[in-house]
């Protein structure tokens, strides 16, 4: 292998290397004796193809890390291939066709850095190093959401390592999988997505006065409900809310919050949606008002700054849970999850997304795929991680215990999260459905020999 390696000027690490240790670290901070033979960091898609074809020629397992933050570390496998794109990076854009080409290791924070240079932005993620084409490819949740529709539906094209070695640009059968399917497939060297012109974005967070967090979160998710089923199709979708149940923040400690996005302008309209929000529970007092705590940015500068009170490094574990709706026993979960969440040591919480029913990705005009995220729903994501190993222990048993809980409800949905869902919990026919067959036939079909088997999702 190293000798090929060589022979194609690709660079790499082998496990002698003083480096190789600290390129298995991670987002997650979680012990992990596993140990791949070989970490390749490609600067070229004909890099990645060299290391995937001696890799099929030698029998060894390939495994792919983008921005390294799956909690659940599944990109590192021991023995195997270990294909690092963090260092394929590049992106660039057609601003005529209002489309960009991202590399396979772009995060979301430099996919919004080249975007905002050339006058654009896209949906992304909530977290600025998430990297961009593998949160695409499972689903793509973000605050952008509400206005242009999941990352899935960003995606017009792909080039693909492919199971032999070959670098192909994928068709629309691969491209059907690829929009949902995740990694399982090949290896996406680079995307070719949607990007919209930036208009102004205001965005903040409100932060709920959380003295008494049950309160507040009684108080703030059933008026929030209220609102919602009083305005349906009249709320913006402009407006996108992104709530908080519980997260530690600096100089305030345990609160809830919420995160306000109005893809345009600081007018009228904004103001009143805005102040609308705001009314749903009292705030903190000292915080700025909300016209000021909402104020007019960046989709990458606001990533920026989400990036300044999110962890750093992760020790525990997720969960996550997706229901249709807040409804009473939901926000009695919430606000008793939100009371028993760890005083000391927390650094996760819970963060929603929420898919409406005017989401662009939740009607009829979508490209072709197997994204299983088409219905109104909130995505919980159940972060129960801590600032040290003891600590990440109690807020796991946390996330798992308040993950039990939900998942008990009617208004509980099969289709988790796929990215955020632990294994033992991931069951693949509930989260695809009738479109599990169509992407095992389309794996059939461009990878036989299942050399892309230590994937998200894992279909074989």
């Amino acid at each position: 292998m190293e000798a090929v390696l060589q022979s194609h000027g690709v660079p790499y690490n082998a496990p002698s290397s003083p480096d190789f240790g600290s390129l298995l670290e991670s987002w997650s901070g979680l012990p992990d004796d596993r140990k791949p033979n070989v970490i390749v960091l490609p600067e070229s898609a004909e890099h990645v193809a060299a290391a995937v074809k001696e890799s099929v020629a030698l029998k060894q397992a390939v495994v792919v890390r983008g921005g390294g933050h799956d909690t659940f570390r599944r990109w590192n496998v021991d023995g195997a291939t270990l294909i690092d794109l963090r260092n394929l990076n590049r992106v660039t854009v057609d601003a005529a066709a209002q489309t960009a080409n991202v590399s396979g290791g772009a995060t979301s924070l430099q996919v919004l850095r080249v975007l905002k240079e050339h006058g654009f932005h896209t949906p992304t993620g909530g977290c600025a190093t998430v990297g961009y084409t593998s949160w695409a490819c499972v689903g793509g949740m973000g605050h952008l959401m509400s206005s242009y529709g999941l990352g899935s539906d960003q995606i017009l094209g792909a080039k693909v390592v492919n199971a032999k070695g070959d670098l192909v640009d994928a068709d629309e059968t691969l491209l059907k999988g690829l929009r949902g399917g995740g990694g399982s497939l090949g290896v996406v060297v680079q995307l070719t997505v949607k990007i919209y012109p930036i208009n102004d974005i205001q965005a903040g967070m409100l932060v709920l006065d959380s003295t008494d967090i049950r309160a507040a979160v009684t108080t703030f998710y059933t008026a929030l409900d209220r609102m919602t089923a009083e305005y349906g199709a009249r709320i913006p979708r402009k407006l996108h809310l992104q709530p908080a149940t519980v997260i530690e923040m600096p100089g305030l400690g345990r609160v809830s919050c919420v995160a306000v996005i109005w893809n345009g302008p600081a007018d009228d309209e904004f103001r009143e949606w805005t102040t609308r929000v705001a009314a749903l529970a009292p705030l903190m007092p000292g915080t700025p008002d909300p016209l000021t705590a909402v104020a007019t940015t960046t989709s990458h500068d606001f990533l920026a700054f989400l990036d300044t009170i999110v962890l750093k490094k992760a020790m525990g574990r997720c969960h996550t849970v997706s229901v249709t709706g807040f409804t009473p026993d939901v926000i009695a979960a919430l606000a008793e999850a939100a009371a028993a969440s760890p005083a000391d040591g927390l650094l996760g919480g819970i963060y929603m997304h929420v898919v409406r029913a005017d989401n662009p990705s939740c009607s009829g005009n979508v490209p072709d795929s197997v994204l299983p995220y088409r219905r109104p729903h909130i995505m919980l994501e159940l972060l129960g991680f801590g600032k040290d190993p003891e600590a990440g222990k109690v807020a796991a048993q946390w996330a798992l215990d308040t993950r039990n809980r939900l998942a008990g409800f009617d208004e509980t949905m099969k289709n988790t999260y796929l990215p955020l869902t632990a294994p033992e919990f991931l069951d693949l026919e509930n989260v695809y459905g009738d479109d599990l067959a169509v992407l095992k036939k389309i794996k059939a079909e461009v990878d036989p020999d299942n050399i892309f088997r230590h994937t998200v999702p894992k279909l074989f």
